[in-house]
């Protein structure tokens, strides 16, 4: 950290005032010093929130026996909040334990990108996970949020009575839902970066960019702590979308995966760079320059658009055997829930038809708008 204490006295935090909050904002990307330093009380205190929710779900755990546990936690997933999915996933399984997440609302593609880390993790870790709103949810947020538990494998979906029950037209549309929600082990070849350290330093525009990037494709989120114990092993392509700051350690596993076989996609990062400022990250993913190619049995290109990130995507899907559908911007949410199902989500407020091509057979479905539809194919 380049700092000096004479004594434990005197050790400080990062920051203990708006000026020294303001002075850090400012010099985050400049100081490699700077980084380090606030990367690591982070890591401190987040680790120290998981150490405490741990103990919390081990003494549950005693107490209650085999009745379902879960960890309530909330938020964002800003680091100044404390919490680290993740992890939070990674500690509850340890105890046959879950994660609730406490922060939807009426909009799928923003619910997803705050309940993603949990389904994610949790899935990759064996937690049980559920969701349920911060509080307030519409009309159309009913089926939304019915949609997001069971295209995510979620294990539980709470809300709150009067959500439901403050209105008859409200009762009727979950009524008209319920058959959508069921357990699901959803198939999910593509994973989406979840640049944890970058957002740590600097909270940006990623979740929106994730919302966006769910109307293209289905995806896990992957984050650093993940990628380094292995959760990249359950999908077949990543994209990364967002990150310039990389530890040079995650890099290493990242090239480690694509020599092996994994497919990476970059979009909107012209660049890596570590946390100390140097270039391993980039040379390491990209060793013959900055558009990539080839790596060992697998491949790391860098793409100059959502189309050509579209185009990618369709052709490696299209080779792998996975039901192909137009990869773009266009209100249909798409999960294949079994080999030969899929699970649609229209935002859209008329009907809407998805083209799929899969096993030679092309397949057309009018999916009405801001609704479920179920295909068999």
């Amino acid at each position: 950290w380049h700092t000096s204490f004479a004594s434990f006295d005197e050790a400080d935090y990062p920051f203990n005032s708006e000026a020294e909050i303001k002075a850090y904002r400012e010099n985050i990307f400049a100081s490699p010093d700077t980084r380090r330093r606030y990367l690591d009380f982070t890591d401190w205190y987040r680790g120290c929130m998981t150490d405490l929710s741990e103990w919390w779900i081990g003494t549950t755990r005693e107490i209650v026996g085999d009745t379902d546990v879960y960890l309530c936690t909330g938020g964002h997933s800003a680091a100044e909040l404390g919490g680290h999915f993740a992890d939070q996933c990674r500690v509850a399984a340890k105890y046959g334990a879950g994660v609730r997440i406490t922060n939807e609302a009426s909009d799928y593609a923003a619910n997803l990108t705050v309940t993603r880390w949990v389904a994610s993790s949790g899935k990759f870790y064996g937690a049980l996970f559920g969701f349920e709103p911060a509080g307030l949810e519409d009309f159309y947020g009913i089926p939304a949020r019915i949609y997001n538990a069971t295209a995510s494998g979620a294990d539980q979906l709470h809300d709150y009575n009067t959500n439901v029950t403050g209105a008859d037209k409200t009762l009727e549309q979950q009524r008209k839902h319920f058959k959508y929600l069921f357990h699901t082990k959803p198939v999910v070849p593509v994973a989406l970066w979840y640049p944890d350290v970058q957002m740590v330093m600097q909270w940006d525009d990623f979740l929106k960019k994730a919302g966006i990037l769910r109307d293209y494709v289905d995806y896990d989120f992957v984050d650093e702590s993940m990628a380094l114990r292995g959760a990249l092993d359950r999908n077949r392509v990543l994209v990364v979308a967002h990150g310039r700051i990389m530890e040079t350690s995650v890099a290493e596993k990242l090239a480690g995966w694509a020599r092996a076989g994994g497919r990476i996609i970059v979009v909107d990062v012209d660049r890596f760079e570590s946390v100390e400022g140097g270039d391993a990250p980039e040379k390491l993913l990209f060793p013959s320059g900055p558009a990539g190619g080839r790596y060992g049995m697998g491949y790391i290109y860098r793409v100059a658009d959502y189309k050509e990130l579209a185009k990618k995507l369709t052709e490696i899907l299209w080779k792998l055997g996975y039901p192909v559908y137009e990869i773009a911007e266009n209100g249909l949410y798409v999960t294949q829930i079994e080999k030969d199902r899929l699970l649609v989500y229209s935002k859209n407020e008329e009907a809407k038809d998805l083209v799929v091509n899969y096993k030679g057979k092309r397949t057309v479905v009018p999916c009405e708008g801001k609704t479920i539809t179920d295909i068999n194919l």
